[in-house]
């Protein structure tokens, strides 16, 4: 199931009265990423491409102003820098050998998470024309349902004309 969520807009950092750390949130705005990577829309259209990933994180997202489940990475999983895309919707695609895959996918004017059912290995998040320009960066993460599991997986990402 895919969503669009305007209350995680905002990615942050809580912390205590005493400057506790409380809970870390994924950080859309955070220039870092475990893959950068360049694409031109062009290139990407048809069959896309896919990318090998570590699924997985700590970031709890019901604490972080989403009514929604499931752990994400505070740092992205890929940071899409996508070139010539003016016109373009994009389709990301993320499958992991976790129990369940949760996504989140992000421009600098929307957020879009994924989750399955208990079993879904396989979500996507269709990002609209309107959400990418030229120019744009995609921000993904890739986690799970459960705490801190780690495991394999894919990212692909397609665009085509919008």
């Amino acid at each position: 199931m895919t969503k669009f969520i305007p209350s995680l807009a905002a990615a942050f950092v809580l912390t205590t009265s005493t400057g506790a750390l409380a809970q870390q949130c994924p950080d859309p705005n955070s220039e870092n990423a475990d893959a950068i990577v360049a694409e031109r829309a062009y290139d990407l259209q048809d069959n896309g491409k896919t990318y090998t990933i570590t699924a997985g994180g700590s970031a709890n997202i019901s604490h972080c102003g989403s009514s929604d489940s499931g752990f994400l990475p505070v740092q992205a999983t890929i940071r899409l820098d996508l070139q010539a895309a003016e016109g373009k919707e994009a389709m990301i695609v993320a499958q992991s050998a976790c129990g369940e895959t949760t996504l989140f996918v992000t421009t600098p004017d929307f957020r879009g998470f994924a989750s399955g059912d208990t079993s879904a290995k396989l979500v996507s998040v269709h990002v609209p024309r309107s959400e990418i320009g030229n120019d744009k960066t995609i921000m993904i993460f890739v986690g799970s349902a459960n705490e801190g599991e780690s495991c394999a997986g894919t990212v692909t990402i397609m665009t085509a004309r919008g």
